[in-house]
C-alpha cells in the first residue's frame, strides 16, 4: 500500500510503502528513526588594534539550518486476525504514518481497524439438466362406418271412392285441387297429428286427403307429421264508409264427410258474415242446390237459415243433403244467401259461393 505523511507546514512527505503481509499472529511495525539536524557554530572574530575609527560591532554569524532528512520508509506489519465464523469475514489493521513537524521524528500510531463488508454467499446448487420427454405416439382416430338404414318402404293409399284433393288438411281450404277416383292409388307423405288428414303426393307436387275414403298400404307410424300450411282467412271485402247497412257476405264452404256417398245423407256448411255497419230487420235463409257437372242438371235442393247478425258477426250454416243419382260423376254445390231478397243489403254480388265434389258410388246399384 503506498502511503503519504503531511507535515504540520502542509508539505508531504515521499511516498512510503507499506507492505501487508496475513498471518495468524500480529506482527509489530518497525520503525527507523531519521538523523536529527546538527547546528555547526561560526568562528568567534577577534578585535584587532586599529588606528582607524572602529566600526560598529558585527552581528555574529547566524548558524546554518539545514533541511532534516525524509524519514526513511517505514514498514508496517498489519495483523489478520483469523475468526471462525458461519461465513467468511476479513479484518485489516492499518497503521497510519502521520508526519511530525520540521525537525520532529516521524511518530508511528495504529489507525482505526478497516472492517471488510460481509457478503455472504450462497452457493447455488447445480441445475439438474432438463428431462426431455418423447411426445405421445398419434393416435389413430378411428374410422366411423355409417350403418345403412334401409329405407322404410313407402306408405300407399288406395281409394275406395272418388275423393278431394285439397291443399291443407281441411275443408276450409278452397276450391279443391282436383279429385282421386275410385281405385286410383298414390304415395303417402305425411299425416296430421290427429291422423284425420294424409298428406299424399298429386301429379307434380303435393295434397291433402281425407282418411275416411282411403285405405293403406304399409305401415303409417313411419309417416313424419305435418300441421300443413296456414289455415286461409275468408275474405271479406272492405264496405264503404257511408250511411248505415247490411251486407251479408258468403265465406267458406264444407263437407262433412269430405266426399259425399250415394244415397247417403252428408252436410254442407256455409260461412255467413255481416260485413256492414248495421244489422238486418229480421232472420236469412241460404238456398242449397245440387247440380250434375256434366249437363248443370238440378239433383237436389235445401233450405238453411240463420239468424239476425250485428256488424261484424259470423254464423255457420248446416244443412242436410241426400244424393242418389249420378255416382263417380263431378257434381256442383251451388249456395245463395237471401235468394229471395228480402233483407236490404248494399252489395249482393258477394251472396254466392260453390263447391264441387265426385259422387262416391257407395251402396248404389
Amino acid at each position: 500500500i503506498s502511503v503519504t505523511a503531511y507535515r504540520a507546514d502542509g508539505t508531504a512527505s515521499d511516498p512510503a510503502t507499506a507492505t501487508i503481509t496475513l498471518i495468524a499472529q500480529a506482527g509489530a511495525a518497525t520503525e527507523t528513526p531519521t538523523d536529527t539536524p546538527t547546528e555547526t557554530p561560526a568562528a568567534t572574530p577577534t578585535d584587532l588594534p586599529s588606528d582607524t575609527p572602529t566600526d560598529p560591532p558585527t552581528a555574529p554569524p547566524t548558524a546554518t539550518t539545514r533541511e532534516p532528512a525524509r524519514p526513511p520508509s517505514a514498514t508496517c506489519t498489519p495483523t489478520l486476525a483469523a475468526t471462525a465464523q458461519a461465513e467468511p469475514s476479513l479484518t485489516v489493521s492499518l497503521i497510519a504514518i502521520t508526519a511530525p513537524a520540521t525537525g520532529a521524528p516521524p511518530t508511528a500510531s495504529a489507525a482505526a481497524p478497516l472492517t471488510a463488508t460481509t457478503i455472504p454467499v450462497t452457493a447455488v446448487p447445480p441445475t439438474a439438466p432438463p428431462t426431455i420427454t418423447p411426445p405421445a405416439p398419434p393416435t389413430a382416430t378411428p374410422t366411423i362406418t355409417p350403418t345403412e338404414t334401409a329405407n322404410a318402404p313407402a306408405v300407399i293409399a288406395t281409394f275406395r271412392q272418388s275423393i278431394n284433393v285439397r291443399r291443407g288438411p281441411g275443408t276450409i281450404f278452397q276450391p279443391p285441387l282436383g279429385i282421386f277416383s275410385a281405385g286410383q292409388t298414390a304415395e303417402v307423405l305425411a299425416v296430421t297429428a290427429n291422423g284425420q288428414w294424409y298428406k299424399v303426393r298429386y301429379l307434380d307436387g303435393a295434397g291433402w286427403v281425407f282418411n275416411a275414403q282411403l285405405t293403406l298400404a304399409g305401415d303409417p307410424s313411419t309417416l313424419p307429421v305435418d300441421s300443413g300450411p296456414p289455415t286461409p282467412t275468408p275474405f271479406v271485402p272492405a264496405t264503404p264508409a257511408g250511411p248505415p247497412a247490411v251486407n251479408l257476405v258468403a265465406g267458406m264452404v264444407s263437407l262433412n264427410p269430405e266426399t259425399p256417398r250415394c244415397n247417403e245423407v252428408f252436410g254442407v256448411t256455409l260461412a255467413v258474415t255481416n260485413a256492414g255497419t248495421q244489422a238486418p230487420a229480421v232472420s236469412g235463409t241460404v238456398a242449397l242446390r245440387d247440380v250434375r257437372a256434366a249437363d248443370d242438371a238440378v239433383q237436389a235442393t235445401t233450405v238453411g237459415i240463420f239468424p239476425v247478425l250485428p256488424p261484424g258477426a259470423t254464423f255457420e250454416v248446416t244443412m242436410p243433403l241426400t244424393i242418389s243419382t249420378w255416382y263417380s260423376e263431378g257434381h256442383r254445390l251451388e249456395l245463395v244467401i237471401d235468394p229471395n231478397d228480402v233483407i236490404d243489403e248494399v252489395d249482393e254480388t258477394d251472396n254466392r259461393a260453390e263447391i264441387s265434389y265426385v259422387l262416391d258410388r257407395a251402396g248404389c246399384p
